[in-house]
């Protein structure tokens, strides 16, 4: 999205639980830098609270509802060929 600067990556989280099922996840992210052979990105992990709290018991307040749970995520990916 936007001449590549944004990304949009529809994926899983896993739990670190082999007996849990991995929720559904997605990766909106912001492209920082970008050399020859690396990619530097900012952004959010969005996380539909329904599974989540189902999954794993994590709760909010009940006086603050959510659909999702946002995560901050920041990563750096390097071509080692």
């Amino acid at each position: 999205m936007a001449g590549g600067t944004r990304l949009r990556v529809p994926g899983s989280l896993g739990t670190g639980d082999a007996s849990l099922e991995p929720l559904p996840a997605t990766l909106l992210l912001r492209v920082v830098e970008r050399t020859g052979a690396g990619l530097l990105v900012v952004g959010t992990a969005r996380v539909p609270y329904g599974p989540l709290h189902r999954t794993t018991g994590f709760a909010l307040s009940r006086t603050r509802p959510a659909r999702h749970l946002g995560l901050l995520v920041a990563a750096e990916f390097t071509c080692t060929s």
